[in-house]
């Protein structure tokens, strides 16, 4: 486990986290990678369908309740420090700021934290193909009887599927892997699927046009073990350090090494 996962983000969302102490699980089918969830799922759809030519249909039919009646609700870290692509990509293009967090208090979090009826995971995201992982054989372990079970028509599929708690854990996991390409980031997850009808622990904001559901978790100050103020931060150090200790926090600033403008 790496020393600190960090959290990059905007100055308004720093700003919320600091003064509500609170984090944010945000709706991952929203982010700006498309295949969130869906990109495993491809992975082992086009996997079933090298062995049957309705392989994928089944696939489609016995999993797709799992990524169309629940949202993946979660906080992204990356493992990586002061890294460039995350500042432009995350931070307001550098002028947001970077939070340290501890890992083992995020994995204390996600141990004792409930979510009903599903529980929060913490875990380091896979990149890549599916078999190196070793979750091919899980998935069919779990889902295995209902991909058999489906029966595949000339224009339609018929799936009697169990939603077990066991299940619903596994298809979490599907966001646990992404795409190659996104493996610079070194990224970790804490997370939950959940349904928006349920229950009534969502909150919900405005953003870009569109009403985003998100879940907020209350965050104990010692979690954090410094901040870094993006290249393009105007904010100074000793304002920065005021805000936080008014709001219980003690840690470290500093300034990004990154010469970026």
């Amino acid at each position: 486990m790496p020393e600190n996962l960090f959290y990059y983000c905007s100055s308004a969302t720093f700003f919320s986290l600091v003064e509500k102490r609170k984090l944010w699980l945000t709706s991952l089918n929203h982010s700006n990678d498309g295949l969130e969830g869906l990109w495993a799922l491809q992975q082992y759809k086009a996997l079933a369908k090298r062995s049957n030519l309705d392989g994928a249909r089944k696939v489609d039919a016995a999993l797709s309740p799992f990524f169309y009646e629940r949202y993946a609700f979660g906080m992204c870290f990356s493992e990586k420090e002061d890294l460039l692509s995350q500042w432009r990509g995350y931070a307001e293009d550098g002028a947001g700021f970077s939070v340290a967090f501890k890992p083992d208090a995020i994995e204390r979090l996600a141990r004792s934290h409930e979510l009903p009826p599903h529980k929060l995971r913490y875990a380091k995201v896979k990149y890549g193909r599916l078999e190196s992982h070793g979750f091919v054989q899980k998935i069919f372990d779990v889902f295995g009887q209902d991909i058999a079970s489906v029966r595949v028509e000339e224009n339609f599929t018929t799936a009697r599927i169990d939603l077990s708690p066991e299940k619903w854990e596994t298809a979490g996991q599907f966001y646990e892997y992404k795409n190659h390409a996104f493996e610079e980031e070194g990224e970790w997850r804490l997370y939950c699927m959940q349904s928006l009808p349920e229950n009534d622990i969502f909150e919900f904001t405005l953003r870009a046009g569109a009403i985003r559901p998100h879940i907020q978790i209350k965050l104990d100050p010692e979690f954090v073990d410094y901040v870094t103020l993006g290249p393009k931060n105007k904010t100074p150090e000793s304002v920065v350090k005021a805000f936080l200790r008014k709001n219980g926090f003690e840690p470290n600033v500093v300034k990004s090494a990154a010469s970026y403008r």
